[in-house]
């Protein structure tokens, strides 16, 4: 085992459902967009306790993965790695289009509505039935679950760390109770 930089500097690329067969194989669902490059035998990951596995083979299933680690050799090693995630550094990150972000660049901007008014800091980016949904924690410490969708960004400046949203009429619904 390995010694690992501190988990705010991982991102989660996969995670490890179930342990598969009787040989250490293990069930992965892929969360990246690069599955075939980030899945390759070879690649090295994190897993969330901390210690290095790396890619022996990999084969598709449905919407998973079936992947033999070279540090797993039998059902009951890889029955231990169930519901673990696989992690790499921040800066193993695929470069993106112009214009798209890796969720770890938005948690923590300060968001804006068009006329510079400060609504607060996204804290989380959250799933919803496929669609992205900026939470932003404004200065009463409520929530806004906000879309993430294409026409409400307005612009995004990593390096000022800020997002300036279109705010659509009634937006203020969006704010959780």
């Amino acid at each position: 085992m390995g010694d690992c930089p501190a988990e705010e500097d991982f991102i989660t690329v996969g995670r490890i459902v179930k342990a598969h067969g009787i040989a250490g194989e293990v069930a992965v669902v892929p969360e990246t967009d690069f599955i075939a490059e980030r899945f390759a035998p070879g690649s090295v990951f994190n897993s969330s306790p901390r210690e290095k596995l790396t890619v022996q083979s990999v084969r598709p299933q449905n919407d998973r993965l079936l992947i033999s680690f070279e540090e797993v050799d039998d059902r009951t090693r890889a029955e231990s790695l169930a519901g673990q995630e696989l992690l790499v550094s921040e800066t193993e990150a695929f470069e993106l289009p112009v214009g798209d972000y890796y969720g770890f660049q938005i948690i923590g901007l300060t968001a804006f509505n068009r006329e510079g008014q400060q609504l607060g800091k996204i804290v989380g980016i959250e799933d919803a039935a496929g669609r992205s949904i900026l939470e932003i924690e404004n200065n009463d410490g409520r929530i806004i679950d906000f879309p993430a969708a294409f026409d409400l960004i307005d612009q995004v400046d990593i390096e000022a760390g800020e997002i300036i949203l279109k705010l659509p009429s009634g937006w203020e619904k969006l704010i959780r109770p």
